[in-house]
């Protein structure tokens, strides 16, 4: 049987859209064929996972898009397991990988500097990478994974999603390209669903609806500008008294 290893790179851990979509995937998976193991980077066991993901012959990551590229807490945990890889004798074995990237973005292409650095931790690790998918609009996924509707909507990607299954069951798959996604949602529902989920946020934290368009730094902003055009003025009469 192979060994399929799932690693959630999300810093949400549990919580986190990209759990979801690592178990959307796991569903698909025939189990008595492969063996699945889930690996979340957040609170890892490091020298346990990292030997699961020695042995595993598929690698799927999943995770979020932070500042356009992998969140720091992946960053690290990839650099981790290249310096726990590099200890060992060098493996014949080509682990097959796959990414599954998603952003607030709507347009999933902003994704793919982020493919950009798997596809060349798999090179510098002598890994076979096979091919990403990257989502747009992850937050809208993230606030309704448990909704019919947008389930039904973000039908688009959870097709593109189980081209990683079709491909981990073919025996010689050729060279693949990246998927770029997103949910089919009208711009009206994208915004209902993106402010509900703030407002949730907020509420969570003790605010309300209005303290969202809060400006804590206008004040401060504007008194800095009022100062250096009170300051250029300043100087500028002084280098003209000079002159006159």
């Amino acid at each position: 049987m192979k060994n399929i290893c799932l690693l959630n790179g999300s810093p949400k851990g549990k919580n986190g859209v990209s759990l979801h979509f690592l178990e959307k995937l796991n569903k698909s998976i025939d189990s008595n064929k492969y063996t699945t193991n889930f690996i979340n980077a957040k609170g890892s066991k490091q020298e346990a996972d990292f030997k699961a993901i020695e042995n595993a012959d598929v690698l799927v990551i999943a995770f979020p898009l932070y500042i356009f590229c992998l969140p720091g807490l992946l960053m690290r945990y990839l650099e981790s397991y290249s310096h726990y890889a590099n200890s060992k004798e060098k493996s014949e074995k080509k682990t097959d990988v796959y990414a599954i990237v998603n952003c607030g973005f709507p347009e999933p292409e902003i994704c793919n500097g982020a493919l950009r650095v798997i596809k060349n931790f798999c090179q510098r690790m002598n890994l076979n990478w096979r091919f990403g998918v990257a989502i747009g609009k992850g937050g809208i996924l993230a606030a309704g994974k448990n909704s019919f509707l947008i389930n039904k909507l973000s039908s688009k990607v959870y097709r593109s999603i189980g081209k990683i299954k079709k491909d981990i069951e073919k025996t010689n798959g050729g060279k693949m390209e990246d998927y770029y996604v997103a949910p089919n949602f009208p711009k009206w529902l994208t915004n209902f669903v993106i402010n509900k989920a703030w407002a949730s946020k907020a509420k969570e934290n003790g605010l309300n609806r209005k303290d969202l368009y809060g400006k804590p730094y206008y004040n401060y902003t504007r008194y800095n500008e009022l100062q250096q055009i009170s300051t250029f003025y300043n100087k500028f009469f002084v280098d003209y008294k000079k002159v006159g």
